[in-house]
């Protein structure tokens, strides 16, 4: 039996019958964003879509022959050889390359209906075929992240060459893909993370938002959620609490060990210039002796004691910040069961002297009161003994 043939109107399925000639078809789809005819023998292939992969294709020529070609193809035009590159829709221009010339005849007459579009460099063509991709395919997490990623790269090299509309990246890929600038800043922190967790999340063993989660951290501990994963097969809540408590002390004392190195050279500075002068008004003094440079000297031998008091009181705090911050490199990166518990009794026990701070400050305020009664007094006689005893035990 022979196939039954079907007419195609622009942005409608081939099934649907129309009646209107070829001649007015074409020019309502000129007027229609600039919507054209296109024969299959004069469109190619875009190298830059040999990403995507292009499957399944004799169930779509099926799926074309039964309902029509649900949605139009995106092209753009080659000046130099009058043919056109595909942006959107290589499977489709492939199912329908299936055709035979009869089947492609009966149900694509004036051609394959298409959306003929323009771009100022191959930038910007690289950019609509992308997102055309993006928001077409339901593609896995990887290949979805390397689009973004590419998105981003693109955008970012437009800005750079004086495109100054590119402030917010992030936001015109979102509006550009159709997708949230939540989720397009998702994806685009998964480029952060570490060569194994990118294992991880290329093969969905850990889902976008874990892995956004994961990315922000810093290298040591992303190698402390990847302990607990292999160990546990994921991370919960607590875990990943505690690893950014500890990111966030970690990183804390870091800046407080570079202010004081900084203060450290500055007093280190400071000596070197009063060690010179010491010298300088020693030297004049042996010429010519003067009470007052004399004194000068006195005042300043006595500030250059000073500056290294203060410099040895801040080696010494800076020693032991590094020893502190050797110590946390040393532990292991696995966060243990022993180890969860103890960083929560350590959180429950600084809460608690915190309030107890807070407390003693009122107790001060009533000082004298406390001294004058015997039963306040004898409450923290007792309270003094206690804690006394705990750090003495």
């Amino acid at each position: 039996m022979a196939a039954k043939k079907k007419n195609f109107g622009v942005g409608m399925a081939s099934s649907i019958k129309i009646t209107e000639s070829n001649t007015l078809k074409d020019m309502k789809a000129k007027q229609n964003f600039n919507f054209q005819y296109i024969h299959r023998d004069k469109i190619d292939i875009n190298p830059l879509n040999k990403r995507y992969a292009q499957e399944d294709i004799e169930q779509l020529k099926e799926s074309i022959q039964s309902t029509g070609l649900l949605h139009n193809i995106c092209l753009t035009k080659d000046e130099s050889t009058n043919r056109y590159r595909l942006i959107s829709g290589e499977r489709r221009w492939r199912a329908i390359d299936l055709f035979t010339d009869e089947e492609y005849k009966n149900q694509f007459p004036s051609g394959i209906p298409s959306h003929i579009m323009v771009f100022d460099s191959e930038t910007d063509e690289e950019i609509a075929l992308i997102a055309a991709n993006v928001e077409d395919r339901d593609e896995s997490q990887e290949k979805k992240r390397d689009s973004i990623l590419r998105l981003k790269e693109l955008y970012e090299l437009k800005r750079d060459q004086g495109d100054t509309q590119y402030s917010n990246i992030n936001k015109m890929i979102a509006e550009k893909t159709k997708m949230s600038t939540r989720q397009v800043t998702k994806y685009t922190n998964t480029a952060k993370l570490i060569p194994q967790l990118q294992e991880l999340f290329n093969k969905e063993q850990i889902k976008i938002d874990d892995a956004s989660n994961f990315a922000v951290l810093s290298e040591e501990s992303q190698r402390k959620i990847l302990g607990i994963i292999q160990r546990d097969g994921s991370v919960n809540a607590e875990n990943l609490k505690i690893i950014k408590k500890q990111e966030a002390e970690a990183r804390e004392l870091q800046k407080s060990l570079t202010q004081k190195e900084d203060e450290l050279r500055k007093k280190e500075s400071l000596i070197d210039e009063l060690t010179k002068q010491v010298e300088k008004l020693e030297q004049k003094n042996i010429s010519a002796p003067d009470a007052i440079i004399k004194d000068e000297i006195s005042e300043l031998r006595a500030a250059k004691e000073k500056a290294e008091k203060e410099r040895a009181n801040l080696q010494a705090k800076i020693d032991k910040m590094e020893e502190d911050k050797k110590q946390r490199e040393l532990r292991n990166i696995e966060i243990t069961t022993d180890e969860l518990k103890r960083i929560e009794t350590i959180a429950k026990l600084e809460q608690t002297i915190e309030q107890f701070e807070n407390s003693f400050n009122i107790l001060k305020t009533g000082k004298n009161i406390i001294i004058q009664d015997e039963t306040l007094r004898s409450k923290i006689e007792i309270l003094a003994n206690r804690f006394n005893g705990l750090l003495n035990t």
